[in-house]
């Protein structure tokens, strides 16, 4: 007997090995996602709930460690060519919205990303899109 798997196909890339993992991100990517077993004081369906009220749709995942498993949120990819990204001054293309998750669920809020093939500072980027 054979069965067929049929393939799913997602907006998103892959963020781990498998559809379901969190790794590292992929070249020119970056991911934001919330750890659960780093809340404190609010539950897992609680967050869940909150995240939902803000407008986004979080993505069950699991992220492997040295320790263990442990459940993560995946809550935005993007891809780092298509969002204003200053290379030399910003930590993190999510910059303008962890401070707010962070105010809600502290040090839950993770943020990964993969530089492009190379780092062009945003003037350049600006400069090379309006030629």
């Amino acid at each position: 007997m054979t069965v067929a798997i049929a393939k799913t196909t997602t907006t998103k890339p892959f963020v781990g090995l498998t559809p379901y993992q969190i790794g590292l991100a992929p070249r020119g990517y970056a991911f934001l996602f919330l750890d659960l077993g780093e809340l404190q004081e609010i539950s897992p369906q609680e967050a869940i709930d909150r995240l939902e009220e803000m407008g986004y749709k979080p993505s069950l995942r699991y992220e492997e460690t040295i320790a263990g498993l442990r459940c993560c949120l995946l809550l935005k990819v993007v891809k780092l060519a298509d969002v204003p990204f200053d290379w030399e001054n910003e930590e993190s293309p999510f910059e303008d919205i962890i401070e707010t998750l962070y105010e809600i669920f502290g040090s839950a809020v993770r943020s990964r990303f993969s530089p492009l093939k190379e780092v062009i500072s945003l003037p350049e980027r600006r400069a090379a899109n309006n030629q």
